[in-house]
């Protein structure tokens, strides 16, 4: 291997996902650097330790007109850095549709790239997150209790892609042309070479290859599997942490990899920007108020109103700077959880005004990191959480961010990381990108006090 490996290069459809994946490497020893746009090569220099690079987007919240513009040329830009693999980094709730984040045509802008590999290996589960895909389908964890995910608490009714399939074959061969097949869990349980053959002969046959996994040690199998194929030239896959993750565990043996010490944090103020309207977030706010944090709802309509929003952001800026001095870490957020009416009317708005629905998550973003990075900029903030899969990203760049690096595994998903930027009043902070669905219930709690997760 040379002296600085380049073993992955990675987008990530949103934000929240892309620190997951982030941490998940640096867990089997792979250094990873996290850019918030493609990195020049200048920029690149500044990270010469970097194993894994990785390019945090958006492209959930796409068209699928919008994704070939955008990830063709991404996808260009990274197959340069000569990886061994080239990864797209999907949720590990599969949310998606024809119209809006499309995995299937992901699937098509990869094949067209990778003309001459065979079937794309597609791993949408997770266990590590309680993610897991059983014979095509797919299954989540909510509050102890494990669904298909057609019935599940929350993914089932997501604001912008509500899942109502839970075969994944099905529900994505509505996305893309080709044909689609499975690797079972049945096949990965097979005696080592009888399981090769029949890999063999899955990605011979198909455009796309959905894999099962279970547990820790399919996913350990599926690494290997993938591993050894894209040891000659660069392989085109897409998957969730979980994928991320098995790529890592075959590396860290096949290298010797070793992890980093992570940083020991002292207690900070947190400021919180959050655009989530899951169940699981609004119990963290919950639980982060009876435990003194300051919380400060700010209407949705109101914060994108085109009239006079100056007005309205100096209130919301007022109200925050008087919490924040009298020592309390301050959470501003937009929904209490996904029953919250402002949604419904927010969504009415956007299609009375002919946006759509999915356009939510950038606007809101955007105007909560504007906010926020006022706010950073008056009080010195050190520590921020970022909350919401669609909406933590466009904040991130409404911030200024420029690229991230692991500090600490805090909760599974959603580690605290160093932020990199131009700016020298955003250079250096403490931030955490947490997806809706991730996250102890005392997630926020644990953030302001610079404890790591179980």
């Amino acid at each position: 291997m040379r002296e600085q490996p380049r073993v992955l290069a990675f987008y990530g459809d949103d934000f929240t996902g892309s620190t997951d994946t982030m941490e998940v490497l640096e867990s089997q020893g792979v250094r990873t650097v996290l850019f918030v746009q493609p990195p020049t090569e200048d920029r690149l220099k500044a990270f010469p330790h970097a194993q894994a690079i990785g390019v945090a987007g958006v492209a959930r919240t796409m068209n699928p007109v919008a994704m070939e513009q955008v990830l063709e040329p991404l996808f260009q830009r990274l197959i340069e850095m000569k990886p061994h693999v080239l990864q797209y980094k999907m949720c590990s709730t599969a949310d998606s549709s024809p119209d809006i984040g499309s995995i299937g045509k992901v699937v098509e802008i990869g094949k067209a790239l990778f003309h001459a590999q065979r079937a794309v290996p597609i791993l949408a589960a997770a266990p590590h997150l309680q993610r897991y895909t059983a014979f095509g389908n797919h299954f989540a964890a909510y509050q102890g209790k494990c669904y298909r995910l057609d019935r599940h608490p929350s993914m089932s009714r997501h604001p912008v892609t509500p899942m109502k399939e839970a075969d994944l074959l099905r529900h994505l061969s509505e996305q893309m042309n080709g044909n689609i097949g499975s690797f079972t869990i049945v096949d990965l349980e097979l005696p080592p070479t009888e399981r090769l053959a029949r890999w063999e002969t899955a990605i011979e046959a198909y455009d796309a290859l959905v894999i099962d996994a279970m547990n820790a040690e399919h996913i350990r199998t599926i690494g290997s599997l993938i591993g050894q194929e894209a040891e000659p030239s660069t392989r085109f896959v897409i998957g969730s942490s979980g994928l991320s993750l098995s790529l890592g565990a075959y590396w860290r043996q096949r290298y010797g990899l070793t992890t980093r010490q992570e940083q020991e944090l002292e207690p900070a103020q947190v400021l919180v920007l959050s655009g989530s309207c899951s169940p699981i977030t609004q119990n963290q706010i919950d639980t982060a108020v009876q435990q003194g944090f300051s919380k400060i709802k700010i209407d949705a309509l109101e914060l994108l109103a085109e009239n006079n929003p100056g007005a309205r952001s100096k209130r919301v800026l007022e109200e925050a700077e008087r919490s924040w001095r009298n020592g309390q870490s301050l959470i501003l957020y937009t929904a209490d959880g996904p029953e919250d009416e402002s949604i419904g009317r927010l969504h009415d708005k956007l299609l009375q005004d002919g946006e759509p629905v999915s356009a939510s998550g950038e606007r809101i973003g955007r105007r909560l990191g504007e906010i926020g990075k006022q706010l950073i900029a008056a009080l010195g903030i050190k520590r921020v959480v970022l909350a919401g899969g669609d909406t933590s990203g466009f904040a991130a760049l409404s911030i200024g961010l420029d690229a991230l690096e692991l500090i600490q595994r805090t909760a599974p998903g959603a580690p605290l990381c160093k932020g990199c930027s131009m700016d020298p009043a955003i250079d250096g902070i403490e931030i955490a990108l947490k997806g809706g669905q991730l996250g102890q219930p005392d997630y926020l709690v644990r953030i302001a006090s610079g404890g790591k997760g179980e």
